[in-house]
């Protein structure tokens, strides 16, 4: 589990759905927390804050945004936990571009839920300060 690594994972809210790629965006910090943000097709009102373009990585096939009303964030143990129980699913790791794309919007997105968010830009604030 590291920053760029890519999981398949279900929605939260509606675990019927099909699962999306979701792409790490940042290293472990203290409390072994990674955060996540999520990869959907872009239809007409997607937030597109951050666009990806069809075949920037080997699971993306069409023209999609980071749903970063979607993003999560959770241990590396829980992760661990739902790909043992196939509920996430390991893909390609995600090219610098994406992460650095990806991230890049979470500073700026009012989407994103406010722990995530906050989560992120205290880990993000320890890296710039190394």
């Amino acid at each position: 589990m590291k920053c760029g690594s890519t999981y398949l994972l279900y929605d939260d809210e509606n675990p019927a759905s099909k699962p999306h790629l979701h792409v790490v965006i940042s290293d472990p910090d203290e409390n072994d927390c990674i955060v996540l943000v999520s990869v959907t097709t872009e239809r007409a009102k997607s937030d597109t804050t951050t666009r990806l373009e069809a075949r920037i990585h080997p699971f993306i096939n069409d023209p999609s945004v980071i749903a970063y009303n979607y993003s999560k964030m959770m241990s590396c143990d829980q992760l661990k936990r739902l790909i043992e129980t196939e509920e996430a699913i390991p893909k390609a790791d995600a090219s610098e571009i994406i992460v650095h794309r990806a991230q890049s919007g979470m500073q700026e997105t009012r989407r994103a839920p406010r722990e995530v968010q906050e989560c992120f830009l205290a880990w993000w604030t320890k890296q710039a300060n190394k």
